[in-house]
């Protein structure tokens, strides 16, 4: 799996003088739900990676990180999670 190595990210960000998140989300045009997935691990859409790196002055491969994954993860990457079993409805005596 892909994703963005957002500390590389942010270090040449505070280069150019974009200093947070929210910056970087005005600056690219991306929203910050979607910088923040990104800094949490999830993987990235070809053109958003290529808004990032082309605001940076970055190859694509220069900010990607290729992350093995892990058995038993879901497709997102995120942990599996067995779902819980609805809960019982107790009986009332009438």
């Amino acid at each position: 799996m892909l994703c963005v190595d957002m500390d590389k990210v942010l270090k040449r960000a505070r280069s150019k003088g974009i200093e947070t998140i929210p910056d970087l989300a005005v600056q690219t045009g991306l929203s910050e739900p979607t910088l923040y997935r990104l800094a949490n691990g999830n993987e990235p859409s070809l053109p958003t990676v290529w808004r990032i790196a082309r605001l940076l002055g970055a190859r694509i491969e220069s900010i990607l990180l290729e992350v093995p994954t892990v058995p038993g993860a879901e497709a997102d990457g995120a942990p599996h999670q067995r779902k819980r079993p609805a809960a019982r409805r107790q009986r009332t005596s009438a």
